[in-house]
């Protein structure tokens, strides 16, 4: 039970027949209080729950788009790479270029949008990564969440047993007393 149960206030240990009237009126109210209170803090918790689960699916959205973008990138560090390669392969392969600079300069354009593509790749998989590590966050976020919620949920149980012991109890005490008060009667009117 959490710290602000009623607990001490309430003798849970006792059993019902051993509480008087008045005990079991009282503890009831502040159990009914309490569970009030646990009912406000389950439902605050489902709407903190849901909240986080459309952050997850827009996440999740968000991820597949990127994705997406970042596989479209990476095929086309790919293909340059490819070309690139076989640019190089043709120069070496036949023709014989008279200059020197001629043959170190000619790929120098492809170099540059290459270095270009892959830093863009790299950057799009970082944030892949951290877009990633943000949506487990958020899970881990949720699942604690959810089992808070079953914990409130499971000591609401208990407490509405206890009560309805006790409501139980406190109803068996008043028709004692209401038989007790029409057998006096009865004494007086003879």
């Amino acid at each position: 039970m959490s710290s602000s149960s009623p607990h001490s206030t309430l003798p849970l240990s006792l059993p019902a027949s051993t509480l008087s009237l008045l005990d079991l009126q009282n503890n009831q109210f502040a159990a009914l209080e309490y569970l009030t209170a646990l009912g406000n803090r389950a439902s605050q918790m489902k709407t903190s729950m849901l909240h986080l689960l459309t952050d997850i699916t827009t996440l999740d959205t968000a991820i597949t788009t990127h994705s997406t973008y970042t596989s479209g990138v990476r095929a086309g560090v790919v293909r340059l790479v490819g070309e690139q390669q076989q640019q190089q392969q043709q120069n070496r392969g036949g023709r014989q270029r008279r200059e020197g600079d001629e043959e170190s300069g000619g790929g120098g354009g492809a170099n540059v949008v290459l270095v270009m593509e892959m830093y863009r790749y790299e950057r799009a998989c970082r944030e892949l990564g951290r877009m990633r590590g943000r949506r487990e966050v958020l899970k881990k976020r949720y699942w604690r969440k959810e089992a808070r919620l079953g914990r409130y949920q499971e000591e609401a149980g208990v407490w509405e047993k206890v009560v309805r012991e006790w409501q139980e109890r406190a109803a068996e005490l008043m028709k004692e007393q209401e038989e007790e008060k029409e057998q006096e009667k009865e004494k007086e009117d003879l």
